[in-house]
């Protein structure tokens, strides 16, 4: 079974949408460095274009229910085996979203250990809709993640400088199938099949840290890591690479660096 990744040049509409927020931010006085802002977002689309995955298609086709906008997108060979599956883009009736955005952070200046600063930023989001179904909280070709945050503890002591981020994603449901066993070996299945399962995939939260120090001669020096605990991402069978999404972070483990800047 091969999946063929395309334009639709022959029955794409183009996309209309309305867009709605509003926000506040809150500095308050007796609290010195401490400064909060809260936003809602709505985004409305008619005609939506959409892509899916080559699993999330087999998945909406090979279901309970027989959804045929899914099962147009699946070509089978003459001896009933499939052989291709579309994923170009193509329009939904109509898409929804919403969500909340939250950012503070507080800034404390100290005499004997330098300046420290924390900042947090989190959404949440409160519906993804498409043609009525909402997907917050799963993952259908890629993640639709009901809360992500970040939550960074930034430090400078004259030259010297660390700061340390936390990277956090909630928990999803893949909903995933017998690919090997039903699709490509001899695709003895119909349509109707109920052979999907549904997979919890765990929370995940990486940590992520830097090292920094300013040269006397105006240089920058910064060693660092990118996942230093090596937290590997969930595995997904209904993503584009069929393992892994890189919405969490690569897989093998974490990354390190050392860089240099200068300022002339």
């Amino acid at each position: 079974m091969r999946s063929l990744l395309g334009g639709n040049p022959f029955s794409l509409k183009s996309e209309n949408g309305e867009n709605l927020s509003a926000g506040l931010v809150y500095s308050p006085s007796y609290f010195e460095g401490f400064d909060i802002a809260v936003d809602y977002w709505k985004i409305e689309l008619t005609d939506a274009i959409s892509t899916f995955s080559a699993g999330s298609i087999l998945s909406g086709c090979y279901t309970v229910g027989n959804q045929p906008d899914f099962c147009a997108f699946v070509e089978r060979a003459p001896n009933g085996v499939i052989a291709t599956v579309r994923t170009a883009g193509f329009n939904v009736n109509e898409a929804m979203s919403d969500g909340v955005d939250v950012g503070a952070s507080y800034r404390l200046n100290t005499d004997s250990y330098g300046r420290f600063q924390f900042k947090l930023d989190w959404t949440r989001l409160l519906s993804s809709e498409t043609n009525g179904v909402d997907s917050v909280g799963q993952y259908s070709g890629s993640p639709n993640f009901e809360d992500r945050i970040n939550l960074q503890t930034a430090w400078q002591y004259g030259d010297f400088g660390a700061v340390w981020t936390v990277r956090y994603m909630s928990a999803l449901t893949d909903v995933e199938g017998c690919f090997v066993s039903c699709f490509v070996a001899g695709g003895q299945v119909e349509p109707g099949d109920n052979l999907f399962t549904d997979t919890k995939m765990d929370a995940v939260m990486y940590h992520d840290l830097q090292l920094t120090y300013n040269t006397p001669w105006k240089g920058r020096v910064a060693l660092g890591g990118r996942n230093i605990l090596g937290k590997e991402p969930p595995v997904t069978n209904s993503s584009f690479a069929h393992s892994f999404d890189a919405a969490y972070d690569l897989p093998g483990g974490g990354f390190w660096y050392l860089s240099y800047k200068h300022d002339f």
